[in-house]
């Protein structure tokens, strides 16, 4: 039955929302987000330590001594805040796609280039399946990336706050 509902569908493999979930989650870079939260946070940890070293390196040796250890460390939790900030936005805006692409009934796609867009209409069977997997598999990954982003909003405000007064 799957073979015959992948032979009625003109949309090519590529760019069926189904195919983009499971390429996207399998991807360098992205599939830490869909693992438990204690790996997760760990991955997580990983990407600050890495940032925080970047940003803590060019701000101590920006200076030219002018700030004190102390300041350089405020300004490098702040750069830090702001570099998991973009990269949990940009995760956000990518997993936030492939949902809407998941939950439309329709589907936009090129057979062979951009100037010949066609626009497949999903049967129920189909878009009922997406929508579960929307539901299950994707919804959970941006309500941890929503709370991830609050929580860095809010150390980049309080370290802001520190840098100021």
């Amino acid at each position: 039955m799957n073979d015959k509902l992948n032979f009625s569908c003109p949309v090519p493999l590529s760019q069926r929302p189904l195919q983009e979930y499971k390429s996207f989650k399998d991807s360098w870079g992205i599939n830490w987000t869909t693992e438990p939260l204690q790996q997760y946070g760990s991955t997580f940890f990983k990407v600050l330590a890495f940032s925080f070293s970047v940003s803590f390196f060019l701000v101590y040796n920006s200076n030219y001594g002018i700030l004190s250890f102390l300041k350089c460390l405020e300004y490098s939790l702040l750069f830090t805040g702001l570099i998991a900030f973009i990269i949990v936005f940009r995760l956000y805006l990518s997993w936030k796609y492939i949902y809407e692409r998941l939950i439309i009934s329709t589907v936009s796609y090129e057979e062979s280039g951009w100037y010949d867009g066609q626009v497949w209409i999903k049967p129920p069977s189909i878009l009922m399946k997406d929508k579960l997997v929307a539901k299950y598999e994707i919804d959970p990954i941006l309500t941890r990336l929503k709370f991830t982003s609050v929580y860095i909003v809010l150390s980049v405000f309080i370290n802001f706050c520190l840098i100021c007064f």
